[in-house]
């Protein structure tokens, strides 16, 4: 019979300290999921910016006849718009959040473009001169004009002009502010800045729907058109000396629609972090039709997607049915003077209300999934911890290398208890051999103290009493007796030996049994200790089966 081991709790940490990493753990992935749901999913298709299909993040066009397949392209999310409609042609999960990168450049100059004077002087401090990232090279204590930071700002992407431009606005925490605030009177509402270069920063997003809302408002100032489109750049150097002309050297723009030559390109602004990956918006005109493409998570050449996008967008324009719209009133232009357009009355008023309206028709899915998640993680918590208290509250196992005593039938025997001295034998009575004498000799003298090998108790056959059969005790001084008993000479007298052990109680008499026939005794040098028995699995029951040694005949003295 196999014996159960094992059965209670594994050793390690306890359960306890192992709880509260779970615990921790579902917590962090229950709010992971809100905000990861949070930010992908918008709140309902009727109350996305752009129309019912801006909510997809999948690609949707719709084609009408004879209309072409779109290129296959490799970005996180896209947009292709006409720049003078606000119709989106076609997109890919549109209001997907991402890094902007350099990008956000483009609101930098739009916000900078309504209140800066173009001919304003600024000197450049050396923290402006010593941003990170990419710089055009402004020089500490030198004097720029804001026109020749805006061609350092979006032709080379400049961090440093981007710092100075801020400088000469008041400070980069009013920059901040007010392109955020243009962003919001845009309507960009998945667009937080927190920089004007794009830098990586925490929580500086937007969208591939905003940045071509973005792109589309700079598209209509005459300042940003014209910095857009340049290609090289005269930028001042390092400042002359009295009576020497200022040196100049050549920066060029990063766009390669334009470096390359591709066909109406009108404008554009690259963007690269190692977080935000590569990030691009660019424009054209075919035809009298202006079509712009922003994409953000781009993995294959922003140049490759922006033409294959624009070049199917001018072939299939009038065959396709806008899927969204920009929805922007028309921005002022700042270079017009007192005879520019104002924007529409009530225009701002009516942005604001859409804004305000989706942002409380969202606000009941994300409620809806925050109740859920948090109910699923306590739910999860509340489980572990029951299963936990009902597993602690098991009793401990008995060690691995003992097994349970086996329960005593009714009908054996009873034994008598085992000396205190021999813990792992039970049942045991120690039987001595006795001496070869005759009737009328004097009592052997009690056989020396041994030690008794203990007995495995599984070893003996189930429903018998335990014993110790103790081997003869060998004569102290003489050889052994031969192997007959000896029929008329007297016993040998047993000198005395050492006192005798104590011995355990008698066992009660049983009935006589027939004598069987006496084996020779094994030659002094064939004597050894028995051998202990190999271990076999444990029976059905504790009891062992007593092994009596034969009895002496009886010797005639007559």
């Amino acid at each position: 019979m196999r014996l159960k081991v094992g059965v209670g709790r594994s050793p390690g940490y306890p359960r306890a300290v192992l709880r509260r990493p779970v615990v921790t753990g579902l917590l962090a992935g229950g709010l992971a999921a809100l905000l990861g749901m949070a930010a992908a999913a918008p709140a309902h298709a009727d109350d996305v910016r752009g129309g019912p299909k801006m909510a997809t993040t999948k690609v949707v066009v719709d084609r009408g006849p004879g209309a072409a397949p779109l290129p296959k392209v490799v970005a996180g999310s896209w947009v292709l718009f006409d720049l003078d409609t606000g119709e989106v042609l076609a997109a890919k999960y549109p209001h997907r959040i991402g890094r902007p990168a350099s990008t956000i450049k483009t609101l930098t100059a739009l916000t900078l473009m309504r209140t800066l004077d173009p001919k304003l002087e600024h000197t450049v401090t050396w923290e402006e001169a010593s941003a990170d990232g990419g710089r055009v090279g402004v020089v500490p204590d030198a004097t720029y004009t804001v026109w020749d930071l805006y061609h350092g700002l979006l032709l080379p992407s400049g961090n440093d002009a981007a710092a100075a431009l801020a400088g000469a606005n008041g400070g980069m925490k009013k920059t901040v502010r007010d392109m955020q605030a243009v962003a919001d009177e845009l309507g960009a509402d998945d667009t937080v800045v927190k920089n004007s270069s794009g830098l990586d920063a925490d929580g500086m997003v937007t969208s591939a729907f905003d940045l071509a809302v973005i792109a589309r408002a700079a598209m209509q100032n005459d300042q940003f058109r014209e910095v857009t489109a340049t290609i090289a750049y005269d930028f001042p150097g390092r400042p002359a000396k009295k009576g020497k002309k200022r040196s100049t050297y050549k920066i060029y723009t990063q766009n390669r629609l334009l470096l390359h030559g591709y066909g109406g390109a009108i404008g554009g602004k690259t963007g690269w972090t190692t977080k935000a990956g590569r990030t691009f918006w660019g424009a054209a005109e075919r035809k009298g039709r202006r079509l712009g493409v922003t994409m953000l998570r781009a993995t294959q050449h922003t140049e490759d997607i922006a033409k294959a996008l624009l070049s199917w967008g001018f072939a299939n324009a009038a065959k396709v049915t806008p899927v969204g719209d920009l929805d922007l009133p028309e921005a002022p232009a700042p270079s017009a003077g007192p005879t520019e357009a104002a924007p529409e009355p009530g225009g701002d008023t009516a942005l604001a209300g859409s804004t305000t309206a989706a942002a409380q028709g969202s606000s009941s899915p994300v409620v809806w999934v925050f109740g859920g998640v948090i109910a699923l993680v306590l739910a999860g918590a509340w489980l572990w911890g029951r299963r936990s208290r009902s597993t602690d509250a098991l009793p401990p196992a008995p060690d691995a290398g003992s097994a349970p005593a086996p329960a005593a039938r009714p009908d054996a025997p009873t034994a008598p208890a085992a000396p205190a001295a021999a813990p792992l034998t039970r049942n045991v009575t120690t039987i001595a051999a006795p001496a070869a004498a005759s009737a009328a000799a004097p009592a052997p003298a009690p056989a020396p103290a041994r030690t008794e090998e203990p007995v495995a108790l599984h070893d003996l056959p189930t429903g018998e009493q335990p014993a110790v059969v103790a081997p003869p005790t060998p004569a102290p001084a003489a050889p052994a007796a031969p192997a007959a008993p000896v029929p008329t000479a007297p016993a040998a007298p047993v000198p005395p030996g050492p006192a005798p052990a104590p011995q355990l109680p008698a066992e009660p008499a049983e009935p006589a049994e027939p004598a069987e026939p006496a084996e020779p005794a094994p030659a002094p040098e064939q004597q050894a200790a028995p051998a202990r028995p190999e271990p076999r699995p444990a029976p059905s029951s504790g009891h062992v089966k007593v092994i009596r040694p034969p009895r002496p005949e009886p010797r005639d003295d007559a």
